[in-house]
């Protein structure tokens, strides 16, 4: 891995990078199958000992199609910064370090304050 001093930009791959970008994970890629890629993605950082955790979100009558019926990412520690990533999309999205379920919520669907009726959970 490079970085650049000043700006603080890594440049490489981490080792929890590259899991996270798998492509063999179940669910990678296809419809609807958010928990079990979150799930599998979940149980790989652990066995390479990267501390993660899966949250989850489920609207009662919201209709935001961000968010409704329900949606998995994961939520991982990579070298002291703090990432979330779901089946649907190939790179991780940075999040402020130790965000709580509302922050990573509110970064994973752009909006600026959690939707009524939704429900959050965590998978540890």
């Amino acid at each position: 891995m490079f970085t650049i001093p000043l700006l603080n930009i890594r440049i490489g791959n981490t080792k929890a990078s590259k899991i996270a970008k798998s492509k063999t994970i179940i669910g990678k890629f296809k419809r609807n199958m958010c928990l079990p890629f979150a799930e599998e993605l979940h149980h790989r950082f652990k066995l390479a000992g990267i501390k993660s955790r899966v949250v989850m979100l489920s609207n009662e009558d919201d209709g935001d199609p961000r968010t409704a019926p329900g949606h998995a990412v994961v939520v991982y520690d990579d070298e002291g910064r703090t990432y979330a990533i779901d089946n649907e999309t190939m790179s991780p999205k940075r999040l402020k370090h130790g965000a709580d379920n509302q922050a990573v919520i509110k970064a994973w669907t752009g909006l600026n304050a959690v939707p009524p009726r939704t429900r959050i959970a965590n998978i540890n």
